[in-house]
């Protein structure tokens, strides 16, 4: 909601460096979701229920579970 209200008052003052800057920083949040998603073992040393490598990880010992992470990890890439 918040990058929505930024984009309007970005489109009634027309300025191309605030748009520029709008988009810089939306692209580091998308790229920051990403590497959320996927959470490779570098940053998070512990299990999450939104990344993708624990999912794989946890279904070979629980297959509810890697179901649970799976579905979890969908919904936080789509929202």
């Amino acid at each position: 909601m918040l990058m929505t209200v930024l984009l309007i008052e970005l489109l009634r003052t027309d300025s191309a460096l605030r748009f520029g800057w709008f988009f810089l920083f939306y692209l580091i949040h998308i790229g920051f979701c990403i590497f959320a998603a996927i959470a490779p073992p570098l940053v998070f040393h512990g299990k999450s229920l939104t990344e993708i490598l624990a999912a794989i990880d946890v279904f070979n010992d629980h297959v509810l579970v890697g179901v649970r992470c799976s579905v979890n990890g969908s919904y936080y890439c789509l929202f």
